[in-house]
């Protein structure tokens, strides 16, 4: 992953297969390993939307302050 400002990029999914077939669970855990993550490090961002395969190898975290 790369961050972009207030967005999360991430590229080449190690589940894209199954990412494709059933996002609701793999993007459900990435959001959740981001929430986790800002939380631990104490920030006051969280994931306000999750813009599943922008591109065929790219899913982009959009962050917002709580």
């Amino acid at each position: 992953p790369s961050a972009h400002a207030r967005e999360i990029h991430m590229a080449r999914c190690p589940f894209h297969a199954l990412a494709e077939s059933q996002p609701e669970v793999v993007c459900a855990v990435h959001k959740g390993l981001i929430t986790g993550a800002l939380s631990a490090l104490g920030s006051d961002l969280e994931v306000e939307e999750l813009d599943v395969f922008v591109r065929p190898d790219l899913c982009v975290a959009r962050l917002a302050r709580r």
